[in-house]
């Protein structure tokens, strides 16, 4: 029985595995923000990430409070 217990928790660790992906940035393209709930969280600012596509990126960072 615990062998059969093993196998079954083997094969779900690998099913489990086997759909990670990992992201391929040069395929990424547009532009992202940050934004939160404003009733949880009061931003004072702003950030934006511009993929390219080419696997670069421009971070533009807006503060309110230092103008």
């Amino acid at each position: 029985m615990k062998i059969l217990r093993t196998l079954i928790c083997a094969a779900l660790l690998v099913a489990g595995l086997s759909g990670c992906e990992k992201i391929d940035v040069n395929k990424l393209e547009g532009t992202w923000s940050e934004q939160y709930d404003p009733t949880v969280f009061a931003m004072d600012g702003s950030v934006e990430y511009t993929f390219d596509g080419n696997n670069g990126y421009q971070l533009h960072v807006y503060d309110a409070l230092s103008g």
